[in-house]
Formats: C-alpha cells, structure tokens, sequence
C-alpha cells in the first residue's frame, strides 16, 4: 500500500456512512478494560490529506463521538489511528 498522502481535496465527499450516533446500550456490558483495537477517525473528507489511491472516502468523524460510543457500549481503552 503508498504510504503517500495526496493534497487536501476541497471537493471531496464521503461515499461511505459516518458512525452510528444513536448506538443502543448492549443487553450485557463488555467486560471492564475492553478495548476496541482497530479504528479509524478521520476528520472532514474536504479538509485532511488522504491517499490518491484508496478504495473509500471517509465520513468525518470526532473524538467526541468515539468516547460517546464508547461510553454506551463499555469500551474503555482504544487503540487506533486518528487523522484529524
């Protein structure tokens, strides 16, 4: 995979949906130091530099929104790649 990054791209838009922002609590709690290992968050698709060559374009999110799912769903500590 190129690791190089293309310029911001002020006209691009998402072509894939952005997070849940109503995730339901779950019936059963994760279990105390749950942690979510593989995410992404990425900021704005016409505002962050993203790879000429991906698949996607990305759906802005925040870490807000992160620590507000996981609050829902238990997770207590993530590991991930932020581009904001």
């Amino acid at each position: 995979m190129s690791q190089e990054i293309d310029e911001v791209e002020p006209d691009a838009v998402a072509d894939i949906p952005g997070p849940d922002l109503n995730t339901n609590t779950p019936r059963r709690r994760a279990p105390t130091g749950t942690c979510d290992c593989h995410l992404h968050i990425f900021g704005a698709p016409n505002k962050v530099k993203l790879n000429p060559g991906r698949e996607y374009t990305p759906a802005e999110a925040d870490l807000l929104q992160l620590g507000a799912r996981n609050k829902v769903l238990g997770i207590d500590n993530v590991v991930g790649n932020c581009q904001l």
